[in-house]
């Protein structure tokens, strides 16, 4: 009886840390913009619509500015991308026995980086790019293979509310330091930028690739 209650305690708080591990992830992705939900709640757009489709051109660009001197453009997102879904490779693969298997991770990661960044090209809401589907998906890789190597060392089924509550609250306090850090950063360049799309023309503080 102790046993199934431990079971379904230890559930319960899982699917809590999931459940705010997303509410942070599509935050940083699709809400990252102070006025990012108000605005898509009435129907109207951000105005930042742009794509990149050629593998690898984004991390190449952000490895020059790291070489460059411009780290924190080139780090922040070169990392950031891939440490936001490492929790969560580890924790659907902690909740989700069936999920268990090095390809269903890494297609559950690109299905879900990918469904974000169709929803920011469609609502306009943040520049859809290739490279932040492989930076994704290879940190819900990363996430997983951790839960391999605590599995063998620290049986992850037994600490496991401890190990997601330390790996989501360090993933939720990195978004939200990263969101106001980057806002109010000096070396952030963010340029005034005006586009027109679905027919409303809208002011908004765009970071460009400085192509």
């Amino acid at each position: 009886m102790k046993k199934k209650l431990d079971a379904l305690t230890t559930s319960i708080f899982l699917s809590i840390f999931f459940a705010v591990y997303l509410t942070a992830l599509f935050k940083i992705t699709i809400f990252k913009y102070p006025i990012a939900l108000s605005v898509l709640l009435k129907g109207e757009t951000l105005g930042i619509r742009t794509f990149n489709l050629v593998p690898f051109y984004t991390i190449y660009e952000y490895i020059q500015f790291i070489l460059t001197g411009r780290i924190f453009i080139g780090l922040s997102n070169l990392a950031g991308n891939f440490i936001i879904f490492f929790p969560f490779g580890y924790l659907t693969a902690l909740k989700f026995p069936k999920t268990r298997k090095f390809l269903i991770i890494l297609s559950l990661s690109f299905v879900l980086s990918l469904f974000i960044e169709t929803i920011q090209y469609v609502s306009a809401s943040g520049a859809a790019d290739i490279d932040d589907v492989i930076l994704n998906t290879a940190g819900g890789i990363a996430g997983y293979l951790a839960y391999i190597l605590i599995k063998k060392l620290l049986a992850p089924e037994k600490y496991a509310v401890i190990i997601s509550a330390i790996i989501v609250a360090g993933a939720c306090a990195g978004v939200f330091v990263y969101d106001a850090f980057a806002f109010n950063h000096p070396k952030r360049n963010i340029p005034r930028t005006t586009q027109r799309v679905a027919g409303d023309t809208l002011f908004f503080p765009l970071f460009t690739h400085l192509r």
